[in-house]
């Protein structure tokens, strides 16, 4: 079908929804380059499905479980690559070992999103430059003092 658009004759595609049964321009149509066609379905109706889908009864129960087992196993990979173990008191519980920033510039990175951090250790070459694993009782206790005499009140404890 042509039109004419600054002044100019285009041919506007045009393809009918599946769910509305509407005839709609393509650009209402999602485009998947992996199979090189557009949706069946325009964008609203997909929309609508969506939602409808995650209003199910258990559907967000199963989100945030779902969210839960990315989150620990993203984690743990994370502490794997970092060495799996307190660096200084050598507690190897996943639960309570943290990553720290040893340049101490966490909070740019957690700006970012939580998530993110994780995902850029993980693509980072220079990761054991940056960060390391420490417990959470390590990690507290250097915000308070040095590295140094924490490695001294370790030795002398043992």
């Amino acid at each position: 079908m042509p039109v004419f658009i600054n002044g100019y004759i285009m041919e506007v595609k045009t393809k009918i929804c599946t769910k509305c049964c509407l005839e709609k321009d393509v650009c209402f149509f999602s485009f998947f380059k992996k199979k090189n066609r557009h949706d069946s379905r325009c964008r609203t109706c997909r929309n609508i499905a969506g939602r409808a889908y995650r209003l199910l009864p258990g559907r967000k129960e199963k989100n945030k479980e779902s969210w839960k087992r990315y989150w620990f196993r993203t984690q743990n990979r994370v502490v794997d690559l970092l060495g799996g173990e307190c660096l200084w008191c050598k507690e190897s519980n996943p639960i309570f070992l943290t990553i720290d920033h040893i340049n101490n510039d966490g909070q740019l990175h957690r700006l970012k999103g939580a998530n993110r951090v994780y995902l850029d250790i993980i693509a980072d070459n220079n990761r054991k430059e940056k960060y390391r694993i420490l417990c959470y009782s390590c990690n507290c206790a250097r915000q308070r003092v040095s590295d140094q005499e924490i490695m001294n009140a370790i030795k002398g404890r043992k």
